[in-house]
């Protein structure tokens, strides 16, 4: 199975090269692979893998357990429980950087450290901006409730009926309008206003 890379930056396995005439030994000596423990014959000194499936599995382990404490086995026992989806929206996820490699990042509390599930970058970031505040996200929650529950604002008639009159505006201004086409605009300092919607 191919692992799904948390994040990527040292070489790929193809790249980890050496002249084995350089070394006492002239000759590489076959070792256990770090990851899988598969015996290979590697192809430098820093070559412990005896795969690139193996190399992403090892990086990213070692990732997880620096940063967060967990194992990639754990990871992935979260990642098969949501589904591959974030924990709060519902989405794959997104690659945020060119060294990531996984769409969901682990979100953690940051005073326990404790793991609580796989976000994308968007809710992780979210979360981090809200001060994990479950007050904070209550707020924000009735803001959003009685946002949608205001009916939309309606612009004064006055400011309607100022200026210039658009090509939108005579559509709704001409059932209105009872002057005949030579009546309309005998005022000169109004020139393009109906006369009798002056007086309104």
């Amino acid at each position: 199975m191919t692992c799904m890379v948390y994040a990527m930056r040292n070489k790929r396995q193809a790249e980890m090269t050496a002249n084995p005439s350089k070394y006492p030994q002239g000759y590489f000596k076959p070792k256990p692979c770090r990851e899988c423990r598969t015996i290979f014959t590697p192809m430098a000194p820093s070559h412990l893998s005896c795969s690139q499936n193996c190399a992403d599995r090892m990086l990213t382990s070692r990732y997880l357990q620096r940063n967060y404490g967990m194992t990639l086995n754990q990871y992935e026992v979260i990642r098969g429980r949501q589904q591959s989806l974030c924990a709060i929206c519902e989405s794959e996820g997104f690659i945020m950087a060119s060294h990531h490699k996984m769409k969901l990042v682990v979100d953690h509390c940051h005073a326990s450290g404790q793991v609580r599930g796989l976000l994308c970058h968007n809710c992780n970031r979210a979360l981090g901006l809200l001060k994990d505040s479950e007050k904070v996200l209550q707020r924000a929650l009735r803001y959003l409730r009685k946002a949608a529950m205001k009916p939309a604002a309606q612009e004064p008639k006055s400011k309607r009926l100022s200026g210039p009159a658009s090509p939108t505006q005579t559509a709704d201004v001409e059932p209105y309008c009872k002057c005949s086409p030579g009546e309309r605009g005998s005022r000169k300092d109004k020139p393009d206003v109906c006369t009798q919607l002056q007086l309104l």
